[in-house]
């Protein structure tokens, strides 16, 4: 009996030195991990927010945040300030995205806590 090898799966054996049991070797796909390269557009618009205005669950899978920024304004040259939010910036992400977001995240406001416990 022959096989079509161009069907066949790549995969990765043990030999039967590396199986606990010495039986016939486990075969497991051989994952080859994928790069992509990023590209840093410099004309992108960069955004300052100081407020997260809501976040909700789009579709079930999408996320979208909408970020905004305190601002003075008045209505006259002279005329009495106030103080508003403006919304400048939505983001919106399928779930995956925003996992890697809230870990990022996490990790980057950890780096800014300083080390608790006492000096040995």
């Amino acid at each position: 009996m022959t096989t079509d090898k161009r069907k066949m799966p790549k995969t990765a054996t043990k030999s039967p030195e590396e199986t606990e049991s010495g039986a016939a070797p486990a075969t497991q796909p051989v994952k080859h991990p994928q790069s992509i390269r990023i590209i840093d557009t410099p004309g992108i618009a960069e955004q300052f927010a100081n407020q997260v205005l809501d976040v909700f669950l789009v579709n079930g899978h999408t996320v979208s945040i909408t970020f905004g920024a305190k601002r003075n304004i008045r209505e006259a040259t002279f005329g009495e300030r106030e103080t508003i939010i403006a919304v400048n910036a939505r983001l919106t992400v399928d779930l995956h995205a925003a996992e890697a977001l809230r870990n990022a995240l996490n990790k980057v406001i950890a780096m800014t806590k300083p080390p608790t416990g006492g000096v040995n």
